[in-house]
């Protein structure tokens, strides 16, 4: 299981990708980030970004196949928010 993160928006406008296993997390980890994505309701999309704010476009690749959601800054919960800041420290400039 994968999620795919593209954070896009900001002053500087610059995207950011990077990508987490989830089954490669300690059990603790694991067990919070997959709760954190079944909260989550694949196939919405974000109202209007903030001035300024980020925006983010979660993919998630299991079993399932391929779903996607895009969040507005403010919509990312603090129990997704570990998982989102991961998968960037292991971003590349998009």
């Amino acid at each position: 299981m994968r999620l795919q993160v593209t954070r896009r928006g900001g002053i500087a406008g610059v995207a950011l990708a990077g990508c987490v296993d989830i089954l490669e997390l300690p059990a603790s980890e694991r067990e919070a980030a997959e709760a954190a994505l079944h909260a989550l309701r694949f196939g919405g999309s974000a109202g209007s970004p903030n001035p300024d704010g980020f925006q983010y476009e979660l993919v998630l690749i299991d079993g399932a196949g391929r779903r996607a959601i895009l969040l507005n800054e403010a919509d990312l919960s603090d129990a997704l928010r570990p998982l989102v800041e991961m998968a960037l420290a292991r971003s590349r400039l998009g």
